[in-house]
């Protein structure tokens, strides 16, 4: 994971100061996020300390115009967060059927709620662009009732308002995972329009997984699928073989122990969702999602936030509902991480002079959040 990279600001007049260093001291353009790379400035003036976002490192004289400092990791450089379960759970907003157990488990629906919606609202740790590089992954459990219920949702979305219902369609303003036992079907929205559909079962006519052997059309892709994909030399094509893994993907369980892993993430404007080991969509383009997450955003109804919460930008939404067919949709463990921890993310660096202020004569950079 590298978290930053120097970048030269457009609108700075003494860009060939960094350019000519950079050629002939060899400075790093980019380092690990856990930090501890040096870093060179060239400055006209005393250096301080270098300032990464927030956070301010020592700077130490190199020579009369050059001052090294090491970088911090980017969770202190505010180019990154990654808040623990129960701190996510801290600022969580259960809306309509949704309560917490004692256990942590939040119950979105039961099998004794008939016709009801359930919501876990959740703020975006960070904001700005850095909050566009997310995933979202948490422990699902969807049993003990009826076909699965009308469904589940995640989503990423800028909110009006944090009373809001997310059902299993999800929040249509922003990204919207849905999954739909009862057409089989998993749908991804983003801004209104459906950008993918694919079988919750897994089957697929163009996929080549574990699930799909036949539609491997080269050896070194079938044995790459599965263990259960054998190859035919002779008549050249991709077979199941063994009983290794169900012959189609599970979504629910009928009993009490069954927790399976979600994950949802958005790298570079593109989403990959996961469920329990199978990938239903692998960097699916997603254009206009950085602008969106992070434009700012002025709530239609302020009032309606809670203390807090109306810096976020968005929101994610775990959503469930049920009809008179209910279900068990049980989530626990939700995991949330931004920014320089999942893509790339840009954060200022500033040199300071030995009473805090800017530096005018150093060259002007900005740190970049790289994978």
């Amino acid at each position: 994971m590298r978290w930053w990279q120097l970048l030269l600001a457009s609108n700075s007049m003494r860009w060939w100061q960094l350019l000519l260093f950079a050629q002939f001291a060899h400075a790093p353009s980019s380092g690990p996020g856990t930090g501890g790379t040096s870093v060179v400035l060239h400055s006209t003036e005393a250096v301080a300390a270098c300032q990464f976002g927030t956070f301010n490192v020592t700077a130490s004289p190199l020579t009369s115009t050059t001052y090294g400092c090491t970088t911090p990791s980017a969770l202190r450089a505010t180019a990154a967060a990654a808040p623990r379960p129960e701190d996510v759970f801290a600022a969580a907003i259960l809306q309509g059927s949704a309560w917490r157990g004692g256990d942590g488990v939040v119950h979105l629906t039961t099998t004794r709620s008939y016709e009801v919606t359930g919501t876990l609202l959740v703020p975006s740790p960070l904001a700005g662009a850095a909050s566009a590089e997310v995933s979202v992954d948490f422990e699902l459990f969807v049993g003990r009732g009826v076909l699965g219920g009308a469904g589940f949702s995640v989503s990423l979305a800028p909110l009006g308002h944090t009373v809001v219902l997310a059902d299993e369609h999800g929040l249509a303003d922003g990204i919207a995972v849905a999954f739909l036992p009862l057409e089989n079907r998993v749908v991804v929205t983003f801004d209104h329009k459906v950008v993918a559909s694919v079988n919750l079962d897994g089957r697929s006519r163009e996929v080549c997984d574990h699930y799909n052997c036949g539609n491997c059309a080269a050896r070194a892709d079938c044995l790459r699928a599965s263990a259960r994909c054998g190859w035919h030399e002779a008549a050249r094509y991709c077979f199941a073989t063994a009983d290794e893994l169900p012959e189609l993907h599970v979504w629910r369980s009928s009993t009490d122990a069954r927790w399976v892993k979600v994950g949802v993430s958005v790298v570079d404007e593109r989403l990959t969702v996961v469920h329990n080991g199978h990938t239903y969509v692998r960097a699916l383009p997603i254009p206009g999602w950085a602008a969106l997450a992070a434009a700012p955003l002025t709530p239609a109804h302020p009032e309606s936030y809670r203390a807090g919460a109306a810096a976020a930008p968005w929101y994610v939404a775990l959503g469930a509902r049920t009809t008179l067919d209910t279900e068990d949709y049980y989530v626990r463990d939700v995991r949330i991480r931004q920014g320089g921890l999942v893509g790339d993310a840009e954060v200022a660096v500033e040199a300071r002079d030995a009473s805090g202020g800017a530096v005018a004569g150093a060259t002007e950079v900005r740190a970049r959040a790289r994978r």
